[in-house]
């Protein structure tokens, strides 16, 4: 192939966005902003260098002219990422996302390898569906006075 695709390269950099994104948009909706004692903050951190520090396999993956394995070997790592946060958050929809794209990765890089590039987009419907699914549940923890997690917003 020899060259990067314009895909890849809106994810990558794309991808640096999320974050300070996801904060302003939990700062728009009147999300509390975690209590500077809160040591879970910094594992949130240290969670989304997670990311960044698993591109080298990523570039191991699709190297060799293997660019099919870039789709599926990103929502394999992004699911990862998303594990430690059933911890941070205290829910367990967490470890069920993670597991969900952990599997959806591995179906795309080895079952249905000929749609690899849908596998980008079955990852965004399943974040987005997950999304609205933590926003109702903590919505209605906040109406019912339950104290939510203070660990950081986002990605």
């Amino acid at each position: 192939m020899g060259q990067i695709p314009a895909s890849m390269l809106v994810l990558l950099f794309g991808g640096m966005f999320i974050y300070p994104v996801s904060t302003a948009c939990s700062r728009l909706l009147g999300m509390p902003k975690p209590d500077d004692s809160n040591r879970l903050t910094i594992l949130s951190t240290w969670v989304a260098l997670t990311i960044p520090l698993g591109l080298p396999l990523i570039f191991m993956a699709t190297s060799a002219g293997r660019e099919e394995l870039f789709f599926p070997a990103f929502t394999v790592l992004i699911g990862a990422h998303w594990l430690p946060f059933a911890y941070i958050y205290s829910m367990k929809s967490f470890v069920v996302l993670a597991v969900v794209l952990v599997v959806t990765g591995t179906l795309f890089a080895f079952v249905f390898q000929q749609l690899y590039a849908a596998s980008g987009f079955v990852t965004a419907g399943i974040l987005l569906i997950f999304a609205a699914i933590h926003y109702v549940v903590v919505h209605r923890e906040r109406l019912r006075g339950v104290p939510t997690s203070s660990g950081s917003s986002g990605a």
